[in-house]
């Protein structure tokens, strides 16, 4: 992927910068070719770039949140609990909360959990909410993130009491908890990690 992207650049550059004194090769034969052309080559190719890099981070989300379902389920089954059922619905509430706490660069709850379930269609008798933020040194490395995934993770099951809040909602020791929702959001080396637990 990164060799493809850095091709694509090159590309791009090289088209971007041309002229109306541009020139293209058809075996031993160079045709001019005009701005507009130039412009629209970069331009497709600029936007193919986007899309890759917005594809590759999108799959990477996806796939740091499948990885933190399988760990709480695991974590859960350890101590003897049923596993929890993922929820597209609740996973949305949770990307958005993700976010918002990246947007506004910060890590806290979301104090309207509730009526943001109640407006995803989502029927509850309980719920809760843990949150993570991790950041890597080398955001090019994939299993960087999940390194950090599984350091947050294993810190709250490490969680003692009386000070082990994130560890009881995982286990849903307070409320006996059926559902999960899950949404990270990736800037640069950073993300946020919301899980929205729902009875």
């Amino acid at each position: 992927m990164k060799k493809f992207i850095s091709i694509l650049i090159v590309i791009y550059l090289l088209f971007s910068t041309c002229t109306t004194n541009s020139y293209a090769q058809t075996s031993n034969n160079w045709y001019p070719i005009s701005e507009s052309a130039v412009r629209l080559i970069a331009d497709t190719i600029n936007r193919v770039l986007v899309e890759r890099i917005y594809m590759s981070e999108n799959q990477l989300e996806m796939d740091i949140e499948n990885y933190l379902f399988e760990q709480i389920n695991l974590s859960r089954s350890v101590h003897g609990k049923p596993p929890l059922i993922r929820n597209t619905q609740i996973d949305s509430v949770a990307k958005n909360w993700s976010q918002v706490q990246a947007d506004y660069e910060v890590s806290t709850h979301n104090t309207n959990l509730g009526y943001d379930l109640i407006d995803a269609d989502v029927y509850f008798l309980g719920y809760g909410e843990n949150i993570g933020y991790g950041i890597v040194d080398d955001q090019n490395n994939r299993q960087k993130y999940f390194d950090v995934v599984s350091i947050i993770h294993n810190g709250m099951m490490a969680e003692q009491p009386p000070y082990d809040g994130h560890r009881r909602t995982i286990l849903g020791e307070n409320i006996d908890y059926t559902h999960i929702g899950i949404g990270v959001e990736i800037e640069g080396n950073e993300f946020w990690i919301t899980t929205d637990y729902v009875l």
